[in-house]
């Protein structure tokens, strides 16, 4: 007569699988019903194999309320104490947009406390950073909202057109030799070692898969490390610009790749982003728009008009570059569960300039430019300050960075109320 041991190993239990959301993204599941714990915090559709044998899920204790008369303080989070932030806040297998909102909680565990004033206002467009926090000027149908919830509102109604666009970067960048803060001819004439890098490395991570992820990361890593093991080059306008953009495109590469050792490699390598932004600002960018060559920009003869536009076409590359990176590393910060107490870092209090006007930046070559810039469509815009936005400017005047930062200061819904109301749309 077999004993019951041997008949259980012969009949061993049907093994528990992962539902399909975790195994198409390649997550661990927490096997619980009715939705395992990452399908939960997603509000994704937890299907399990059929036949398998589902475990109930842990239903947490009710919290006590209790009476407080202090305010609460803030700690930040460990990270190595939570399962994955990227998993939860960045994972690619998560269309259509960077960041849920929903998925905050997990990271950004703040207690209840007052929101500060200083997130609530009457007027829909201060002169404001969109990179302060603080005064990210939230317009809420709630008196008070505590900072979790203020995060969490933040990122849904400002912050996820601009990190959309910020994901789908590296791929753009294979693309189209572009970025919203990059223009397509930028390296036509030279094309640093660096940048050359850079885009080999975003075609890799475009073609990751289970088998070769290993090995790309490696790779991206090698090319990472080559970069910032170079000293920036100080003299080199474009050099230093190049440098610049590779490194940020590595950060958002790593964050995307969603690992712990990346992301803490990407934290080592913020100051050296930061420090990077800070020369190109003082060493490349110029805050007043160069003098023309002549009274217009003229079409014959077109020497003076295509280096007028090439000099143009590096200071705005420089100055959308700068904001980005300062966009990036406070949003980082965010992401991490840092709720800031005002701009941060070495680039706090570093003044940003920018061009609105689609026309001049879309045109490919002198001929095109000479005509938009003749049209006077554009406007220079110092520290986000858009009053001549709002009263001269159509939606066909905004290229997508100029979009980006818009949604991130007025809020998605009023910028998209703004453009539909001036001839333009938000995704267009």
């Amino acid at each position: 007569m077999s004993s019951i041991s041997a008949i259980e190993r012969k009949n061993p239990p049907p093994r528990k699988k992962s539902c399909a959301a975790c195994i198409k993204s390649k997550r661990r599941c927490t096997l619980e019903t009715p939705a395992c714990q990452r399908c939960a915090q997603r509000g994704l559709d937890c299907k399990y194999p059929e036949g398998r044998v589902r475990t109930p899920r842990k239903q947490p204790p009710a919290p006590v309320q209790q009476e407080t008369t202090t305010t609460a303080t803030y700690t930040p989070v460990n990270p190595t104490s939570i399962p994955s932030p990227c998993s939860l806040l960045l994972d690619i297998s998560f269309p259509p947009t960077i960041f849920n909102p929903s998925n905050l909680e997990p990271i950004l565990d703040f207690p209840d406390a007052p929101l500060d004033n200083s997130l609530l206002a009457s007027d829909p467009y201060p002169d404001m950073t969109f990179f302060n926090p603080p005064n990210l000027d939230l317009v809420s149908p709630l008196d008070s909202l505590s900072i979790h919830a203020a995060l969490q509102w933040a990122f849904k109604h400002r912050l996820a057109y601009a990190l959309d666009h910020v994901r789908l970067a590296p791929q753009q960048f294979v693309l189209q030799n572009q970025t919203p803060w990059s223009h397509p001819t930028l390296y036509d004439r030279h094309t640093p070692s660096s940048i050359l890098d850079a885009q080999a490395a975003c075609s890799l991570h475009l073609s990751r898969n289970n088998i070769n992820n290993s090995m790309i990361s490696r790779n991206i890593e090698s090319r990472i490390q080559k970069l910032v093991s170079t000293p920036l080059p100080a003299d080199s306008p474009l050099e230093l610009i190049a440098n610049c953009q590779a490194l940020l495109l590595y950060q958002i590469m790593r964050i995307l790749e969603g690992d712990f050792h990346t992301m803490t490699l990407a934290e080592q390598t913020t100051p050296l982003l930061e420090d990077a932004a800070l020369m190109l600002m003082d060493r490349v960018i110029k805050f007043e728009t160069p003098p023309l060559p002549s009274a217009s920009l003229e079409f014959v003869p077109l020497d003076a008009t295509r280096k007028y536009w090439e000099e143009w076409v590096m200071q705005e590359s420089a100055r959308r570059t700068f904001v980005t990176i300062l966009f990036f590393v406070q949003t980082y910060r965010l992401l991490r569960g840092i709720m800031p107490s005002g701009c941060e870092g070495k680039l706090a209090g570093r003044s940003c300039v920018f061009t609105v006007g689609s026309g001049v930046w879309n045109a490919m070559g002198p001929v095109e430019f000479a005509k938009a810039w003749g049209e006077g469509r554009r406007w220079v815009i110092l520290n986000t300050c858009f009053h001549d936005i709002i009263n001269h400017a159509r939606g066909e005047d905004l290229d997508t960075f100029n979009k980006m930062v818009l949604s991130s200061i007025w809020g998605i819904e009023e910028t998209k109320a703004w453009l539909s109301m001036s001839g333009g749309c938000l995704d267009g």
